[in-house]
């Protein structure tokens, strides 16, 4: 175990489980796709061990894109929203503290789920557990806020009237947040496709809750007897809004075989899974949510340092959802699709 490490992690252990401080017996650090520094660590009290996810956001100090001010602190409430609300398999909270008093930075100390990650999983068990997902995905989006409201869901954060008008601010941060850092974008053509097709988002009748970073990353599986997989884990409830459940990563990917199964368990509807079956304003909000996260991941590279490589593709998967968008075409009433939409 690092020395370096030793010290604020045992600091943090002792504030977690102030009665029973067990001892840290491996600490391990995890990769992480966004904001947070994670580690494995492994407790032990006598004879009993306990695994543990320790998550530290970033300290006051670092600078976020505005979108994640609003969800770096929102996690634990987030969770235990979760688990009033659904039986579905999400990491119980041992500690956490909000004030960045203890080392720092804030942390979330949470129990470890098995499972491994459904993204590192060979094909066949990717397709089983995909529409699982899916499914699960579909309950969390039954999450209700105590509000009318949209917006972040953190207790602090502003609601919005519309989810139209919670979803253009949320760009529109985006768009600061690059012009700031003086990233190269395509402003205009952003901004035209959003005038152009916001309308649609005035389908969203209803808040609910809505998981930004929801893909097969935040999704643990395990095999069971008789060749079957399971899903044993949902992880990854910092990035939280309530507003349309459909603006989560995986359907990005709605398109691949993939993204067809996460479909299926998400609406329960073959047709949904023809795009041309789909109503123009479903199909024309997942081409706006779509290019939400390309900027969003583009500007991670600049903030985050998360990598050329991902900053290469996802400008390659811009410049087609632009076209996409661009050459949509508005229609007029209603496909049964639409009609089972919340």
């Amino acid at each position: 175990m690092s020395h370096t490490l030793e010290g604020p992690i045992s600091a943090i252990i002792s504030h977690a489980i102030p009665h029973a401080t067990p001892t840290i017996s491996a600490i391990t650090e995890l990769p992480d796709t966004h904001l947070n520094t994670l580690f494995d660590i492994e407790l032990s009290s006598g004879a009993s061990r306990q695994s543990t996810i320790l998550k530290l956001a970033p300290p006051p100090d670092i600078r976020l894109l505005r979108c994640d001010q609003a969800f770096a602190l929102a996690e634990a409430a987030n969770l235990r929203r979760i688990q009033r609300s659904t039986t579905l398999p999400v990491p119980s909270i041992i500690g956490y503290d909000t004030t960045a008093d203890i080392i720092g930075s804030p942390y979330l100390l949470l129990s470890k789920l098995p499972g491994t990650l459904l993204s590192s999983s060979p094909v066949p068990v990717l397709l089983e557990a995909t529409r699982a997902a899916g499914s699960h995905l579909r309950t969390l989006s039954t999450i209700k806020p105590p509000h009318n409201g949209y917006g972040p869901a953190s207790d602090d954060s502003p609601a919005f009237d519309t989810w139209r008008s919670a979803f253009l601010s949320l760009v529109e941060g985006l768009i600061s947040d690059a012009e700031e850092a003086m990233v190269q974008l395509p402003y205009g053509a952003i901004r035209t496709q959003l005038r152009r097709l916001c309308m649609s988002l005035d389908a969203v009748k209803k808040p609910r809750l809505s998981i930004l970073d929801f893909d097969s990353r935040k999704v643990l599986v395990t095999p069971q007897p008789g060749g079957e997989v399971k899903v044993t884990g949902l992880l990854g409830f910092g990035s939280v809004l309530w507003g349309d459940p459909l603006v989560a990563r995986w359907f990005r990917d709605r398109t691949t075989e993939e993204g067809r199964e996460f479909l299926l368990g998400y609406f329960g509807n073959e047709n949904v899974v023809d795009a041309e079956m789909m109503g123009w304003k479903l199909r024309a909000r997942f081409l706006l949510y779509e290019m939400f996260h390309s900027v969003r991941i583009i500007l991670g590279r600049y903030y985050y340092n998360l990598g050329a490589e991902s900053e290469m593709a996802e400008r390659m998967r811009l410049v087609k959802c632009l076209d996409a968008l661009t050459a949509f075409k508005m229609e007029d009433g209603m496909t049964r699709t639409e009609s089972i939409e919340r």
